[in-house]
């Protein structure tokens, strides 16, 4: 059983570089405007089906913003002179 690397393509690293920090502002501001409108649920219920959701909507939220944060420090200290994001 070997396994076979499959390279990708360079118009998958192309929409990457593009739209990775984009694509995490988004996903964290997303994930912003669910717990503001869903969290007050949080203390009313008791339901997990509630509760479980909401938890990983924080934690979640947090990890995207942070990891954008990174992508952002990351293209500051670019020296390779891209000044793309």
């Amino acid at each position: 059983m070997g396994s076979s690397a499959v390279p990708i393509s360079d118009t998958v690293k192309k929409i990457w570089d593009k739209w990775n920090l984009r694509g995490f502002i988004l996903l964290s501001l997303s994930l912003q405007t669910f717990l503001i409108l869903c969290a007050p649920m949080r203390k009313r219920t008791s339901s997990k089906w509630v509760i479980v959701p909401i938890w990983l909507a924080y934690l979640l939220a947090d990890w995207a913003a942070n990891f954008a944060i990174g992508l952002i420090a990351s293209s500051q200290t670019d020296t390779t002179g891209r000044r793309d994001n």
